[in-house]
């Protein structure tokens, strides 16, 4: 089998850090490219191995390090890059988000023009096989039906309830209007929270909402989406990306 090489954004992210140091250790199969916001390789590697450390600790973190390729930059200056620096990548793993529910300008920046930039790039590139962008369920808005298809969304008519799902949908949409030929897989988890055996130990930031969702259910309720969602482990979640990535 031919090498795979991957290029993932959001590595210090909460998902980016859960993908690298599972695979890390059980794929030695993958080789990774890691875009990390930095303005040199060294300052890069430190920055993901303090994202690595919060699943072992420091020496295992920096150690990890060794096994990836740093890549210095944002999503727009790796939009600018020359594609033969990237030439061997044969999978996009499109972590890179921002997720607040406020900040409007920023969501649409990250998510939807940062999208378009890498996917811009990753269509020149040669050996390309997969795209995958993680995008999120949520992007079905409030009020919907008791089953929600996946081929349904995103729809026009979504009520979205923060920006943040409206940046969301519109990328996908874009994704497919602007970049037909790029080889587009989209993965919607719902909620991210915790890891299977660390608990909270890596991030605890989503369970601050979901606290408040347990304490002001009928209050959430109201958003149509919160009951029910259905919350994801970090490792377990991205575990089955992978593979969806470069084993399907």
């Amino acid at each position: 089998m031919a090498e795979v090489s991957i290029l993932v954004t959001g590595a210090t992210g909460l998902l980016g850090g859960a993908v690298l140091f599972d695979a890390l250790r059980h794929r030695p199969d993958l080789c990774w490219t890691v875009l990390v916001r930095s303005t040199s390789e060294a300052e890069g590697r430190r920055r993901v191995a303090a994202r690595l450390a919060r699943f072992s600790d420091e020496a295992t973190g920096f150690a990890l390090t060794s096994r990836l390729r740093m890549l210095p930059g944002d999503l727009f200056s790796l939009a600018e890059a020359d594609p033969a620096e990237l030439a061997g990548t044969t999978h996009v793993l499109h972590l890179a988000a921002d997720t607040s529910y406020w900040s409007k300008e920023s969501n649409w920046r990250v998510n939807f023009d940062g999208t378009m930039a890498l996917a811009g790039l990753a269509s020149r590139l040669p050996r390309l096989r997969r795209f995958l962008h993680v995008g999120t369920a949520t992007i079905c808005g409030r009020n919907v039906p008791p089953l929600v298809r996946e081929d349904a969304y995103p729809h026009p008519d979504a009520e979205q309830i923060v920006h943040y799902t409206y940046a969301k949908a519109c990328t996908e949409t874009s994704l497919a209007e602007r970049f037909p030929a790029l080889p587009v897989v989209v993965a919607r988890p719902s909620i991210v929270a915790g890891h299977s055996t660390l608990g909270a130990r890596p991030s605890a930031s989503i369970f601050w909402f979901i606290r408040a969702a347990e304490a002001l259910s009928s209050t959430f309720r109201n958003f149509g989406w919160v009951e029910g969602s259905a919350e994801h482990p970090e490792d377990v979640l991205m575990r089955n990306e992978v593979e969806s990535l470069v084993d399907r």
